[in-house]
């Protein structure tokens, strides 16, 4: 894979990944319709460790805060009271159904043969529900009114997104209007829940890497590998300022649409490709 070849998937991750538009689906779409290689070993950790190393930096304050917070609670063994002494366990309780569900069906779902034609499927179809609870929700709750309930609920919702076209922030946005919380409140514990499990992935891929090697995989080099470390993370430092101001001011109806033009457009790309 060239280093072009894995700065555009970069590109594409960082900015997919934080928006409720399935990075896998652009990743999946993306390789067929250019006939690349679709991106996994070295790449793909080098794409979730740019996205980690964002979020880690974006919300750098809000994560330092919790880590004081949570100390506190330990050495003192205090109950937790603050938002930023409970919102770790919420974290953490919302994180739980989607190890169990990837560990228990994960492995048969990627093994599956998802073609284009699927993957615009499960993308167009599940814009509809995302939508339709974003619009009609009374956005009644904010960040405060986090409970255990409502963290096991959308952990619920986002265990569901283990689908090319249906990805984790959808599963936790869905959930979180469903259980009607303000945009704002919704997408910033959504991206709380992303951390860890883009770290695991991350760190994870780097337990496998040997960095003693010449390259980090036959066909990527280091080179190619830092180029995508440093695209995906300045792209997803891009990409949630973007939708936080989107997703707050607008909700998530214009994503919809691009949801369904990109359908859409692949669709008839495909259709052609069959008739000619």
């Amino acid at each position: 894979m060239t280093t072009f070849q894995a700065v555009v998937y970069a590109a594409v991750h960082g900015w997919s990944e934080f928006f409720p538009v399935s990075s896998q689906a652009h990743q999946s779409l993306l390789a067929y319709l250019a006939g690349w290689q679709p991106p996994s070993g070295a790449l793909m950790t080098a794409l979730l460790l740019g996205s980690t190393l964002a979020l880690l930096g974006f919300f750098r304050h809000d994560w330092a805060s919790m880590i004081s917070s949570v100390l506190q609670v330990i050495i003192y063994r205090k109950k937790p009271m603050t938002l930023d002494e409970r919102i770790p366990l919420f974290v953490g309780l919302t994180t739980l159904p989607v190890l169990i569900v990837s560990f228990y069906f994960g492995p048969a779902i990627h093994a599956m043969e998802w073609s284009p034609w699927k993957v615009c499927a499960v993308l167009g179809g599940t814009a509809i529900p995302l939508w339709f609870f974003d619009y009609w929700g009374r956005k009644i709750k904010g960040m405060y009114d986090w409970n255990l309930l409502d963290a096991l609920v959308v952990g619920l919702t986002q265990a569901t997104a283990l689908f090319p076209g249906w990805d984790r922030l959808s599963g936790l946005l869905l959930g979180a209007f469903l259980l009607n919380y303000k945009r704002e409140s919704a997408l910033k514990y959504a991206y709380f829940c992303l951390f860890p499990i883009l770290l695991a992935k991350a760190g994870l891929g780097l337990h496998e890497l040997d960095f003693h090697a010449a390259m980090p995989m036959p066909d990527l080099s280091w080179l190619s590998f830092s180029a995508a470390v440093v695209v995906s993370c300045l792209v997803s430092l891009l990409a949630i300022g973007g939708a936080t101001r989107q997703i707050q001011q607008k909700g998530v109806g214009q994503l919809m649409f691009y949801r369904f033009a990109l359908v859409l457009v692949v669709s008839g790309f495909l259709w052609f490709r069959g008739a000619a």
